[in-house]
Parts: C-alpha cells; sequence; structure tokens
C-alpha cells in the first residue's frame, strides 16, 4: 500500500455527520493520501484529519461543510509540506486552524479561500514568506476579511480578490477615502511580481499591499459602477509592467486619465458598459487593441470622421472596436473584414489600410497577395 496513492472523495452525503472511524481514520492508509475532497456535506462535524502523517497529500478541498469541527488531537498541527493545492470554502471552525497550520508549505502553488465566514486576515508575513512555490490565490466572499495580512511578502502571484467587504473596512478605517480618488503619497513600492490581478471594485487597490504594487501585468475589474475615474496614480506606479487592463460595468466611467499615455507596456484595453464616456484621452505606441462597448453614440460617431481629434487619438491603434464600429489603423471597416484581420501581423494590416476600399473580396486578395512567395530583388541576365 504505501507505494500506492489514494485519492478519497466524499460529496453530497447531507445525512453523513461524523467521518470517525472511516477509512480518514485508518492509520495504514494515511500515508497513502495524495488528494482529499470532502464536499457538500452540510452535516458533517467530525473528521479526523492527523496531517503529520498525511505526507503525499498533495491536494485538500474542504467545501459547503459549515458544521465542521477540529478534532482537539488534531489542532497546532502543521499541514504537510507536500500539499500542493488548498480548496476551502465555508468549512466551519476548520477555516482559522488550517490557515494557521501553513507554515513551511515550500509546495503549495494554488490556495482558494471562499465564503471563509471566520476569516478576518490572512497569514502573517512569516506565512508567506514560507510558500516559497505559491502562484496563484482566489478569494471570494469572505464577508469578515479586514486584512491581506502578510500577502505582500509573497513572491510573485496571480490574485484573484472579491471582498468588497475589505474596501469597506478600509473607508471605515479613513472616512473621505473613495475609489476615484488618487492616493498619491505612497510610502512605499512593493516589487511584489502580479502576474494577473482581478478584483470585484476599483476600491481594493487602495487596500495594502495592492495599494503599493508596481509590477503589475494584468488587471481585471469586474465592478466599476460606482467609478467615475480610474485610479490615475496606481496605473502610474504599474505603468511600465501593465499590459492588459479590463474594466467591466464602467457605466459611471466619466473619462480615462490623461496619463494613459504614459502606460508604456499597455497592449490591450477593454472597457464594457462605458456609455457616460464622452471623449478618449492620448494612448501610448504601445496598444495593440482598444475595444468600448456600450458606448456612447456621439463619441463613436465622433470616431468615425476621419481627422477628428477622437480619430486621431486611435488612427494608430492596430485594432479598435467603439461601439458597432470596428477599425484597422484608424480606417473603419466591416465586422467581416475586422474578424478576418483580426489575428493577422503588422505588415498584413497595413497592406490593407493602403487599399482603396474595404470589400467583402478585397481583404481576401490583399492578404493573399501578402501571404504569397515573392522574389525579392531584380533578376538580371
Amino acid at each position: 500500500m504505501s507505494s500506492k496513492w489514494l485519492d478519497i472523495s466524499i460529496v453530497n452525503c447531507p445525512c453523513l455527520t461524523s467521518l470517525e472511524n472511516s477509512l480518514l481514520d485508518q492509520k495504514q492508509y494515511l500515508r497513502a493520501f495524495h488528494d482529499v475532497n470532502i464536499s457538500n456535506c452540510v452535516h458533517v462535524e467530525t473528521v479526523p484529519l492527523t496531517f503529520e502523517q498525511m505526507n503525499r497529500l498533495r491536494k485538500l478541498c474542504l467545501e459547503d461543510c459549515p458544521k465542521l469541527r477540529m478534532p482537539r488531537d488534531s489542532r497546532n498541527k502543521l499541514l504537510p509540506s507536500s500539499l500542493g493545492c488548498l480548496h476551502m470554502c465555508d468549512s466551519g471552525d476548520l477555516e482559522l486552524p488550517i490557515l494557521g497550520s501553513m507554515q513551511q508549505l515550500t509546495n503549495l502553488s494554488f490556495m482558494e479561500l471562499r465564503f471563509c465566514s471566520n476569516l478576518v486576515s490572512l497569514p502573517s508575513v512569516d506565512v508567506f514568506q514560507s510558500l516559497k512555490s505559491l502562484r496563484s490565490i482566489r478569494i471570494c466572499r469572505c464577508e469578515n476579511l479586514s486584512s491581506l495580512g502578510g500577502l505582500g511578502s509573497a513572491p510573485s502571484l496571480s490574485c484573484i480578490f472579491g471582498c468588497s467587504c475589505l474596501a469597506e473596512a478600509r473607508s471605515s478605517a479613513m472616512p473621505g477615502a473613495s475609489a476615484s480618488e488618487d492616493d498619491s503619497l505612497v510610502v512605499s513600492r512593493n516589487s511584489q511580481q502580479i502576474d494577473r490581478l482581478e478584483i470585484d471594485v476599483p476600491s481594493l487597490l487602495l487596500v495594502e499591499p495592492l495599494k503599493s504594487l508596481c509590477q503589475t501585468q494584468k488587471l481585471y475589474i469586474e465592478d466599476a459602477s460606482k467609478t467615475e475615474r480610474l485610479p490615475e496614480q496606481w496605473l502610474l506606479q504599474n505603468h511600465s509592467s501593465i499590459q492588459y487592463l479590463m474594466i467591466h460595468k464602467a457605466e459611471s466611467l466619466e473619462s480615462l486619465p490623461l496619463s494613459m499615455q504614459d502606460l508604456s507596456s499597455l497592449e490591450q484595453l477593454n472597457l464594457f458598459g462605458a456609455g457616460q464616456l464622452r471623449s478618449l484621452p492620448n494612448f501610448p505606441s504601445s496598444l495593440q487593441y482598444l475595444g468600448i462597448d456600450e458606448c456612447d453614440s456621439e463619441l463613436e460617431e465622433k470616431s468615425r470622421e476621419n481627422g477628428n481629434p477622437e480619430w486621431n487619438k486611435i488612427s494608430h491603434i492596430p485594432r479598435v472596436r467603439i461601439g458597432n464600429s470596428y477599425f484597422i489603423l484608424g480606417k473603419e471597416c466591416s465586422k467581416k473584414t475586422y474578424k478576418t484581420l483580426r489575428y493577422k501581423d503588422y505588415n498584413a494590416l497595413v497592406s490593407w489600410v493602403n487599399q482603396p476600399e474595404d470589400n467583402g473580396n478585397g481583404v481576401e486578395s490583399v492578404l493573399h497577395w501578402w501571404q504569397k512567395p515573392r522574389c525579392l530583388g531584380r533578376i538580371t541576365s
């Protein structure tokens, strides 16, 4: 048995109240456990988890078991260093003991915490510094979470936060703070590399350690419905690293920062529901795609007028969609042509732009000409 792995899955057992004397309680099997999943067992209270003997455990999932209790003899015992993935969702009284026993999880690469109502703060700096392999963390709907603890000391991460209560706690502690304000006085910059940061509301960018980030590559904001302008100072802090920016529910967004042109690495900008946006700023030369969905009709019309200031701001961008209008390097095109050219290289786009008109066959003939072998130079006899 010692050479084999065991995956344990106990799911959808509404009448189950205890797992004592189960396979989880058999010492001869503990060292073989690889994946333990206990989910949707709403009445289970007791689960024997002798972590120090589960030295092959790679994944632990405790989900929708709100009555779970940690046995007394299991308290203050560390999770096995072999653990690579940790998922917890509404896990009763096990939430805090589990998070309190994360020291030295050098193989932990992914952690997900959802609906953990007992969670007030993430682990300390010392704990996050010990998580050498952590690359992704997802935290959603933890209603009492008021601090991200030592998250800022973790290595490079992809982070997803769906806990607006964090921003509310910050606002309560600092009356007068708002999501649209620029907190220009950032005492220190966090050198932590964030591959992907996904947040539900922009005000989370005012919460440490997110506030001090300066090496974020991708930012997704799920709900900007109460935001009139983007957090300019935060964007400037990340001007050399931010590549992708996506904003959903931007119905209150009235303008984009003039400093957008300083985001020297920005390649894609997507705005959804930006009906109040009346004008555009200048964009950086790095921008490859601009998408503005459900925008103001007047802005869309101005963007279609060759020579209009709004058109001038988008004419250098390879691919643009504003409302129902499509552009390739400033030249308006049909949706069909846009899709055809969507993944073509820059030279192919330039060739199409230099054609006299956009028609169903024109784009295909241009691409055919560009892709066929051609002789370079002149042949002389």
